[in-house]
């Protein structure tokens, strides 16, 4: 396999895909608030791959607005959170 990774945190080795001529699209396999996942097939290897295209733009900024919003109002209410995630 011919691909670049690159390190994320502890042993995290994630291949970062960058020729998306090199993949066609088999099916989309779910979606979410920030984004799409599909099952894409290596044009070459025939491997199956799933990938995540994560929204950018007007879309990611709305619910990133909305949850620096409500982190607001909890902490003007003196709540105290451990652990935010999208």
């Amino acid at each position: 396999m011919d691909r670049q990774a690159v390190t994320v945190g502890p042993a995290m080795d994630l291949p970062i895909m960058h020729d998306s001529d090199r993949y066609e699209l088999v099916r989309d396999i779910g979606a979410g608030n920030f984004g799409i996942a599909r099952l894409m097939r290596d044009k070459q290897s025939k491997e199956l791959v799933a990938v995540k295209y994560i929204e950018r733009g007007e879309k990611a900024r709305f619910f990133f607005q909305q949850l620096i919003s409500g982190v607001s109002y909890c902490h003007s209410m003196q709540v105290c959170h451990r652990d935010l995630k999208p």
